[in-house]
């Protein structure tokens, strides 16, 4: 006489990093106190997997559900979820997670070569707890800018200078692009070209001073202004204000004609 041993529940939660498989949970395949085969589980982020072996399995069958109601396995081979149904030891079944959540049911249905037994086991496999462990840790590397749009400098001094801040986070390294742009005040004549690059290292949050040298003329005249900007490939690396106005004033005092970086 044929029959069926009575499902059971058992509770299993994994530690794993996303995107790689969890390591194997292994259950036994029972019949009168002894071992027929294996029924080993494991799953990554997106997908659950069910492997059943046994040498003396001839026919097995597997069925993964959302929730225990679900479990429809019979001797018709009927499931909701993930079910796969075939004759040979070895077999297994990949189910998308997202068509199970945190939690997978999983029953496994075999009869064995010459005890004539039915095998049937209920097993609640947790993967929230997996994911839950594995959290990422968001980052806030912050942004590179100016404080203000505008600063000023005389000629007389031979140098101007500004300050570019991180603010936001100081978390990792942080790099932008600085360089001068003409406006009234033309490189070569009237200030140096400056092309930099400014790093943040990883915690660092002090602010970066740049230097660009300016040419006392001795020539009486009006204002003038340039721009430093601020770029990166990375949009998110840069803050506002991201361009100030350089304004340089005519001292009217003659000196070196161009300062130090």
């Amino acid at each position: 006489m044929k029959k069926n041993l009575f499902p059971w529940l058992m509770a299993c939660s994994l530690a794993t990093l996303p995107g790689l498989a969890a390591a194997d949970m292994s259950e036994d395949l029972m019949v009168r106190g002894s071992v027929v085969g294996t029924v080993n589980i494991s799953h990554t982020d997106t997908e659950l997997t069910v492997n059943v072996s046994g040498d003396r399995l001839r026919k097995v069958s597997i069925d993964v559900a959302a929730s225990p109601e679900a479990l429809k396995l019979n001797k018709a081979g009927k499931a909701k979820v993930g079910h796969f149904r075939h004759k040979r030891h070895g077999k297994s079944v990949t189910v998308n997670r997202a068509e199970l959540g945190d939690v997978a049911y999983i029953t496994v249905f075999a009869r064995v070569k010459g005890k004539g037994k039915a095998w049937s086991k209920v097993i609640t496999y947790d993967m929230g707890m997996a994911t839950s462990a594995a959290a990422v840790v968001e980052t806030t590397p912050g942004k590179a800018q100016f404080i203000a749009d505008t600063a000023s400098a005389l000629e007389a001094n031979m140098y101007a200078t500004v300050e570019v801040h991180r603010v936001g986070g100081s978390d990792g390294e942080l790099t932008v692009n600085l360089a001068t742009e003409d406006g009234s005040a033309l490189a070569g004549s009237d200030y140096s070209e400056r092309m930099a690059t400014v790093t943040f290292a990883d915690g660092d949050a002090d602010p970066k001073v740049i230097t660009i040298s300016i040419s006392n003329d001795c020539v009486v005249e009006n204002q003038e202004d340039f721009f430093v900007n601020l770029s990166s490939d990375n949009a998110d690396a840069v803050g506002s204000p991201s361009r100030i106005q350089i304004i340089v004033g005519d001292s009217g005092d003659c000196g070196n004609s161009w300062g130090g970086w």
